[in-house]
């Protein structure tokens, strides 16, 4: 079983400039974690994609079920859709009825769900207590509170140190990306 994240794109042009961008910088994380292994994670690409049948401006990364670098695969979609992604009026706590909805960014799980990106600077602490123990990401990102999430089960975590490299090389494409336009 495999899945599919994707990240529909602003424009055909925002599309370009980031695969032109990622085929030149993106790392995949065995080139630069000593002791990491390919798990069955896709470089990001333009399409076409094993779960999500509209390509149109998206960008995207598939994974197997047993992906240990899942966690990774998310963080890079996050970071594209920051980017460059498009934004859509989705509800910011989802499940939740009396939550705000605003325009975020997202992305798409297997073609079917949009999942909201909820920076960390804009959003903590705007919901209800049990809201605080969601999923918060920084400006490049990646999960500022991992341990404390519901859905961290799921989620096969690497260690301290490697989850210290992961986001290093975040803070590192953000570096290239803003430099670009200097």
């Amino acid at each position: 079983m495999g899945y599919t994240l994707t990240v529909p794109c602003r424009n055909k042009e925002a599309q370009a400039e980031m695969l032109a961008f990622l085929d030149e910088y993106y790392r995949e994380p065995e080139t630069f974690i000593d002791d990491f292994e390919d798990g069955g994670c896709s470089v990001p690409h333009g399409g076409p994609f094993a779960y999500h049948k509209d390509v149109g401006e998206h960008i995207g990364i598939d994974y197997t079920s047993w992906a240990p670098e899942k966690d990774w695969a998310i963080s890079v979609i996050r970071w594209i859709a920051l980017r460059v992604g498009d934004r859509k009026l989705l509800p910011v706590f989802e499940e939740e009825d009396w939550g705000p909805s605003a325009e975020v960014p997202y992305y798409i799980y297997d073609g079917t769900e949009d999942m909201a990106i909820r920076l960390k600077d804009e959003w903590y602490g705007k919901g209800v207590e049990h809201c605080k123990k969601w999923i918060y990401v920084d400006e490049h990102g990646w999960n500022v509170n991992p341990q404390d999430t519901p859905m961290a089960k799921f989620f096969r975590f690497f260690s301290r140190e490697h989850n210290e490299q992961l986001h290093n090389e975040l803070k590192r494409l953000s570096e290239l990306w803003d430099a670009r336009k200097e």
